[in-house]
């Protein structure tokens, strides 16, 4: 509010009074300005006050802002905050001197396409990917070495974590499809020839379209065989996924991938007339 507004609040108020109507013979039709000269002692000490209470908000509104600003500093930041700023990640760029952002922000230069964050055992356990084809991809080494420097610049004092960024976990595996033959051959194309393999297609296309760094599973995996039209009875009779050198592992039934992400390494599929 302006000094005048206040002033006018206050002249309202008092003007309202039955004594100060009868007293200073007011007209209730008029306002106080209209009553007043502006260099009347009356004028002058409402001015005053309102001056006084105009000043005393602004010094409530500047301290509550400081104070808001005080306790969003202060203020640990949630999984969220910390995706938002990995990928806000730019190649080539450094940090605004004292600050957590750039000075320019291009987007051109954020690599990192895809990250997700859990926390476990006091860590943040960082998984990010960059983006080929449209699908997730490896950052090369010099790229996480940068985004790690990043990282420890920008994160809150205290704050413990562990970048990961890996090829793909590979996977593999054996399915059983039964098959309505008016649909389908037994070689799994279409009658009507216009797909060769829609269960292979389907099956790459489960693991292409899951969530950075989402559980793949066998239930999953069938329920999207089964949409496919045809397809009557859909079985995964072995599942396995590998990431690094590490061995092999089967899927029992839910598989998080290392890497956030899977690629089709084999698939071997069994046709079975319904």
């Amino acid at each position: 509010m302006t000094i005048q507004e206040i002033k006018n609040q206050i002249t309202q108020e008092w003007m309202s009074d039955p004594t100060i109507r009868v007293t200073y013979q007011l007209d209730p039709n008029k306002t106080f300005e209209e009553q007043f000269s502006k260099v009347s002692l009356e004028s002058i000490i409402f001015y005053i006050q309102a001056f006084g209470i105009y000043l005393f908000n602004q010094v409530l509104a500047s301290d509550k802002s400081y104070m808001e600003n005080i306790i969003k500093e202060m203020k640990p930041h949630g999984i969220r905050w910390y995706i938002n700023k990995v990928k806000a990640f730019q190649l080539g760029d450094s940090l605004a001197v004292d600050s957590d952002v750039y000075a320019d922000i291009d987007e051109s230069k954020h690599v990192v396409k895809y990250c997700n964050i859990v926390e476990k055992y006091g860590y943040l356990i960082i998984k990010i990917a960059g983006e080929s084809n449209g699908l997730p991809a490896k950052l090369n080494d010099t790229v996480v070495a940068g985004v790690t420097s990043y990282i420890n610049k920008v994160k809150d004092a205290g704050v413990h974590f562990e970048l990961i960024c890996r090829d793909a976990d590979l996977y593999k595996a054996n399915i059983r499809i039964h098959y309505d033959a008016l649909f389908l051959s037994s070689s799994g194309a279409r009658i009507d020839g216009t797909d060769s393999e829609p269960v292979k297609k389907a099956v790459e296309n489960y693991i292409k379209s899951m969530p950075f760094d989402s559980r793949y599973t066998n239930m999953g995996l069938i329920d999207a065989l089964q949409k496919v039209e045809g397809v009557i009875v859909a079985d995964v009779v072995k599942a396995e996924a590998q990431y690094g050198s590490n061995p092999w592992v089967e899927i029992s039934s839910i598989y998080n991938p290392d890497a956030g992400y899977m690629k089709l390494e084999e698939l071997n599929i069994e046709y079975i007339a319904y």
